[in-house]
């Protein structure tokens, strides 16, 4: 992973901002993003109870439930759409990191550029073991 992408997901998993608005790649914090589009958020509906998990550096924990989603963390909207060469790189990085670490995620193929956000139209998708 190139040392922007890294520095942006682990920011990210810290709840920090990195880099610019409108970057090649950069995070508020809440979500990371290409430019002006979104290319990973978290969706906390996923979440049985907001206080169910947390991020201890390494890994999420859950001490409330057994869920598969909650005991791995909230689930991810992860936005898989093919826009320009940088941002599929980033997509092809951060996409292969969050599978590594377990994360679940719930993957977008066809947005358009410039969205920030979405739910609707995503195919969930567990982890590769």
């Amino acid at each position: 992973m190139r040392r922007n992408q890294q520095g942006t997901v682990k920011a990210w998993e810290n709840g920090k901002p990195f880099g610019e608005r409108g970057d090649s790649i950069w995070t508020d914090g809440d979500g990371i993003y290409s430019y002006a589009t979104w290319i990973v958020c978290c969706d906390s509906s996923a979440m049985c109870e907001e206080s169910c998990w947390t991020w201890n550096g390494d890994y999420w924990t859950c001490d409330q439930c057994s869920d598969y989603w909650c005991a791995n963390g909230p689930r991810f909207l992860f936005n898989a759409t093919k826009y320009s060469t940088t941002t599929t790189i980033h997509q092809n990085a951060i996409r292969a990191y969050m599978e590594s670490e377990g994360y679940s995620l719930k993957v977008y193929d066809n947005e358009p550029r410039g969205t920030t956000r979405t739910r609707e139209g995503a195919r969930d998708e567990k982890p590769k073991p």
